[in-house]
């Protein structure tokens, strides 16, 4: 099922590291609302299916050298 759905996975991953790192920034005592914590996450989801499978390298290279044709 996930391997047909690729962004489902990557949403799913990366809403985990976005509860963990919610979760990290009120371990070290950094005090937020629910509201702001649920806004930490969705942006790290957000931000995960954004860089998607060509990751932060794929997309330098695209804003450098501009999208090749193939």
């Amino acid at each position: 099922m996930l391997s047909k759905n690729p962004n489902a996975a990557v949403a799913g991953g990366s809403s985990g590291v976005g509860v963990l790192a919610v979760w990290l920034l009120g371990h070290f005592g950094v005090a937020f609302t629910p509201e702001v914590g649920a806004a930490v996450s969705g942006a790290t989801a957000t931000l995960a299916l954004l860089l998607g499978k060509r990751g932060i390298v794929g997309i330098a290279r695209t804003v450098w050298f501009g999208r090749q044709q193939q």
